[in-house]
């Protein structure tokens, strides 16, 4: 069962006050996300971003961004900063960002953005920094990101999730906009999915069960949506992805499954533009 805390920063996530505006194209879909490929075959290439558009009306649309392959075709820690439209990440301790300036004329060429304290196989944006869990640690690190040249510096451990109790392999994290981690961790005995609130920095676990559980099986790579902040997991196993309902704890189906991701992030801050309307209350629930 989730505790009170949980439950009423999750009610938060999905009730909320906005004011209606004409988006943006890349705010137009329910939700856009972007993936990283995992090397599997010579057909199968890794190092392949992918952005995933769920078009009102049509279901997904499937573009390919970017090719980092130049850098490695084992890539992970992806991490999308809106607002300067640059995808990040990782290969071993090294940060490195991709501009994607959608909708591109050209293939955008990787940059090196700095070197990390930890590994960074897990990755979200936050307040113009770049988040990540040291894999088999539960040291969460925060990376400040230069909005001008979108190089990265002062790596510096900001929380332990569980205060030192214990750390596991990755997984991944999602952060939302009011500071909600998700994580989703574990080891060859269990797996966890579990919140991390980085204000008041509460750990609260869901989720724990083995690994073949099928009530853990199926997390993998975690994203937020942009405009109604649902949680969406990609099943790197199986290629499916899904929508985890917070009320059932159950994933659930959502529409696309084949394509085999390293690594999922959201765009949960892109940009609107502002036409004027009037300020409603919209409720959004994750099923």
């Amino acid at each position: 069962m989730l505790r009170l805390g949980v439950v009423v920063a999750l009610l938060c996530l999905q009730s909320r006050t906005t004011a209606q505006a004409q988006v943006t194209t890349a705010c137009a879909g329910e939700a856009v996300l972007f993936g990283v490929t995992r090397a599997l075959s010579a057909e199968n290439r890794g190092g392949l971003i992918q952005r995933l558009a769920l078009e009102p009306g049509t279901g997904w649309n499937i573009t390919t961004v970017a090719d980092v392959s130049a850098v490695s075709s084992d890539v992970n820690g992806l991490a999308y900063h809106s607002s300067t439209q640059r995808l990040y990440f990782s290969h071993g301790q090294q940060l490195w960002f991709v501009t994607v300036d959608w909708p591109q004329a050209a293939a955008p060429a990787p940059s090196f953005a700095g070197g990390l304290q930890g590994q960074a196989t897990n990755a979200d944006i936050y307040q113009d920094a770049y988040y990540y869990v040291d894999q088999n640690t539960d040291d969460l690190h925060r990376v400040t990101l230069s909005l001008a040249t979108g190089s990265a510096s002062a790596d510096t451990i900001v929380a332990q999730l569980t205060g030192n109790d214990h750390g596991y392999g990755f997984g991944d994290i999602a952060i939302s906009a009011e500071g909600l981690l998700v994580l989703v961790w574990g080891n060859a005995v269990v797996k966890e999915l579990a919140t991390f609130h980085l204000q008041s920095q509460e750990f609260h676990v869901l989720l724990q069960a083995a690994p073949s559980d099928p009530r853990v099986a199926g997390l993998g790579q975690l994203a937020f949506s942009p405009d109604v902040h649902t949680l969406y997991n990609h099943n790197s196993g199986s290629g499916e992805l899904s929508v985890f309902n917070f009320t059932s704890e159950q994933l659930v189906a959502a529409g696309l499954a084949g394509l085999l991701f390293a690594d999922l992030a959201g765009d949960q801050f892109c940009v609107e533009s502002t036409s004027a309307s009037s300020v409603v209350t919209t409720a959004t629930t994750t099923t």
